[in-house]
């Protein structure tokens, strides 16, 4: 639940009193803050009468502008700081001034589109035929995703702690390990990596100690910084890989995409009280490569965070740029062929809930008094010469009297009738504080740019909530809100957006009442979402035009983390079968399902299987890169761990001490087509091996079936998964490995 419906919640419990006593002690607190209005021919904008309300007290104008100086950017932050973001929408850098001294800045023109392409992005069809080998299951066809295993085709790279182990994995009879080299990174922090021909970019994090003394100080402290490298290397002699740069971005690593050649790096540096800006250097020479320009939009949030792009050419390793937001902490990303798309819950401040005590006032309580003292009261607020107390403290006796001069009944009466309107008022308020931001950033060829930003009620569960489709951006949220009487309730809602400017054209609101999205996946013009609570609702919604249409509903028990497509008509669902009797929800196995969405208004299950008991657990309900299916050869393969009790059936009790006790690790591997639905083909067992820190996977090279954990390869005949061919031991050998120069 929200963090800004417990707060609603508190606030709508209050009585009416106690919200005036609130707005009292809110305006006392900033009584001696002097205002930060600025000469209207500057660009400011006009004062508004305090009692009419404006959306940009939660939302601002979203215009995008760039600091002029690191002292500007410092400046705003401390502000920040001290006024808790509030009054900031009017604040403006001057353009045309360098953030940092010997930097060209361009033209007031910031963060310019020109010269990027417009390209429309996203995958309109997400069948692609299948290779001779498989690659890393991705949401958009060209987009690639970073994870600790990739492959050509002929050699396997894996990345684990601070190895890296090179797999001459074809043909599999004849796999083994060509090299094992050690990396010169901090222990247990290289999980990510992407492949581009004969160079490998290796993601690891590390960190950096700088002394600092604060302004005016005396005595230096240490200030930690988070820092994500990406190291290039050139593996084209696979026995002996050689680096080639090793660029260090100030930050955490959030996520990363490859298009061509060019990897594009998501980083976020969160802000303290002695910030330190972005930068990105080469870590071998320790020289800063690049000072990225730092943007900020005219709203406010209550946490701030460095969000840094960074754009990596891999083939040549020199060709970089970046560019630094700061905005809210960027939560999932979403990358099309030629769009970024960051998305953040906006973080409700207590100045979000003073504007709307005080708006509330003038809008709810003002008119419902009578009209001569309705003209004191805006009167006595609009004397210049008086201090907000001051203003207030007469308010407040103005309004004292009149309650003094009507009969106790009568009084009684406004009361429950005031505290009845501001409730529904917050209630309503809501929608201006709980909202995602969404913003679209142009990539073409390495270039990066700003390009819209957008707002849409509710909160994302993953990257999955968002798609691009030709010229329109959908996002799927669950919403929760708290009514008037204080109840809590959870809505879902599916919003399409012009994707040039990220204004909301279409949507479909109040989608299963009480539950909240559990898995989404758009598939051209096509939404298909499960909702949970007790049961599993399936949505089969049309999104050819701007308002999403519902076409069809199936509710079944347990709920599906995970959808994917297998063909126009039908779509695997990865989750787990549940038990809802009585009052309570008991999650069972595993469950794989195929959904038949021919008849969109009456989609069905063709086919389900459950795999073992509550114990069990795959990690492809929490990672898609962890899913496995091959439509052309019809074969899915999950990773499965739990009791072996529940898993495999077919070992005798007295066989189940040599697969550790009660415990059992490995795949279930089944056979998928549209007639028989799953047929299992065979286990391939790894529970002497620990899962591997991003789960265990699977692919296939040819006809033969690879399956990874953190220990161990086996490879498997795809049609005869008994059949084992090799397998490669990943343990500790005991060797001296060697690192890479």
């Amino acid at each position: 639940m929200g963090l800004g419906v417990v707060l609603l919640a508190v606030v709508a419990a209050v009585a009416l009193l106690g919200a005036l006593g609130f707005y009292l002690a809110y305006e006392a607190e900033r009584q001696d803050a002097p205002d930060l209005q600025q000469d209207p021919g500057a660009g400011a904008p006009a004062a508004q009468p305090p009692w009419t309300h404006s959306p940009a007290a939660f939302e601002g104008t979203q215009e995008i502008k760039k600091f002029s100086s690191e002292d500007d950017l410092l400046d705003f932050l401390a502000d920040v700081r001290m006024r808790g973001g509030f009054d900031m929408l009017a604040y403006a850098a001057s353009p045309g001034i360098s953030i940092r001294e010997g930097i060209s800045a361009p033209e007031p023109q910031l963060a310019t589109t020109e010269g990027i392409s417009m390209r429309e992005g996203g995958a309109d069809s997400p069948f692609q035929p299948a290779p001779d080998f498989s690659s890393t299951n991705v949401q958009v066809a060209g987009v690639d995703e970073p994870d600790f295993l990739k492959t050509d085709g002929d050699y396997l790279y894996l990345v684990s702690d601070r190895i890296l182990t090179i797999v001459d994995a074809h043909p599999a009879e004849e796999a083994e390990i060509t090299a094992r080299v050690a990396l010169d990174v901090e222990p247990q922090h290289m999980h990510n990596a992407f492949l581009n021909g004969d160079r490998l970019m290796v993601f690891y994090n590390g960190s950096d100690e700088k002394q600092r003394i604060p302004e005016f100080g005396y005595a230096p402290h240490t200030i930690r910084v988070p820092v994500t490298h990406a190291m290039i290397l050139d593996v084209s002699d696979r026995g002996d890989p050689r680096l080639v740069r090793d660029y260090r971005v100030d930050g955490s690593f959030t996520d990363a995409r490859m298009i061509g050649d060019h990897v594009y790096l998501v980083t976020s540096l969160w802000i303290g009280d002695d910030p330190v800006v972005p930068r990105v250097g080469d870590a071998v020479s320790g020289a800063t490569v690049l000072e990225p320009d730092v943007f900020y939009f005219d709203n406010y949030e209550d946490h701030y965070e460095f969000n840094t792009v960074t754009a990596i050419n891999v083939s040549d390793g020199g060709d970089v740029s970046s560019e630094t937001f700061l905005m809210g902490p960027a939560s999932s990303i979403y990358v099309s062929s030629g769009g970024l798309y960051m998305a953040y819950e906006k973080s409700p401040h207590g100045a979000d809930y003073g504007a709307v005590q005080r708006d509330g006032f003038f809008e709810v309580i003002l008119p419902l008094l009578p009209q001569d003292l309705q003209d004191r009261i805006e009167q006595a607020y609009a004397d210049p010469s008086s201090s907000r107390k001051q203003k207030w403290d007469v308010i407040s006796g103005l309004m004292q009297e009149a309650y003094g001069k009507m009969a106790p009944g009568d009084r009684d009466l406004l009361f429950l009738e005031m505290d009845r309107q501001m409730r529904e008022y917050h209630s309503k308020a809501q929608d201006d504080i709980n909202r995602t931001v969404v913003h679209r950033i142009l990539l073409d060829g390495g270039r990066i740019a700003h390009h819209a930003t957008g707002e849409v009620p509710g909160w994302l569960l993953n990257q999955f909530s968002m798609d691009e489709h030709g010229d329109r951006f959908r996002v799927a949220t669950t919403n929760d809100s708290v009514s008037p009487d204080g109840r809590f309730s959870l809505s879902n809602a599916v919003y399409v957006l012009d994707r040039d400017d990220l204004s909301v054209v279409g949507s479909v609101e109040g989608l299963a009442p009480d539950e909240s999205i559990f898995s989404a996946r758009f598939m051209g013009d096509r939404l298909y979402l499960v909702t949970f609570e007790l049961i599993d609702p399936f949505f089969v919604i049309d999104l050819s035009g701007d308002v999403p249409v519902v076409l069809g509903e199936l509710k079944i028990p347990g709920f599906s983390n995970y959808l994917h497509p297998y063909d126009a008509d039908h779509v695997i669902g990865v989750g787990r079968d549940t038990d809802a009797s009585g009052n309570r929800v008991t999650q069972l196995g595993v469950k794989l399902a195929l959904f038949d969405v021919s008849d969109v208004a009456n989609p069905s299950v063709l086919d389900d299987v459950v795999i073992g008991d509550s114990s069990a657990y795959s990690g492809a309900l929490d990672n898609h890169k962890a899913f496995f299916f091959d439509a052309g050869r019809g074969i899915l393969s999950i990773p499965v761990r739990g009791t072996a009790s529940s898993l495999i059936h077919d070992v005798p009790a007295g066989d189940r001490a040599w697969h550790g006790g009660d415990a059992w690790g490995g795949f279930y591997v089944y056979g998928l087509d549209t007639t028989d639905g799953f047929q299992l083909k065979g286990k391939v067992d790894h529970s002497e091996s620990e899962g591997a820190p991003g789960g265990d996977r699977s692919l296939h090279i040819g006809g033969v079936l690879y399956t990874v954990s953190s220990k161990l390869i086996k490879m498997n005949d795809l049609d005869h998964i008994a059949n084992e061919i090799n397998s490669i031991d990943l343990g500790p050998t005991g060797a001296l490995l060697g690192y890479v120069d």
